[in-house]
């Protein structure tokens, strides 16, 4: 996978069904968090309320 570009300014979340022996990597590339199948909605939301940079 080519590395995700550092940006301070923007937040990466990912979703979809991700093997969990990709987490790791994709945490280290810069995704901010990982969502699988059946994550909740308000989780989320709540995960980008309280990271992006306001």
């Amino acid at each position: 996978m080519a590395p995700v570009k550092v940006l301070n300014d923007i937040l990466i979340l990912v979703g979809g069904v991700i093997p969990a022996q990709d987490f790791p990597k994709l945490k280290e590339m810069g995704v901010a968090n990982i969502y699988g199948p059946g994550s909740m909605t308000n989780d989320i939301v709540e995960f980008i309320k309280t990271h992006v940079k306001k």
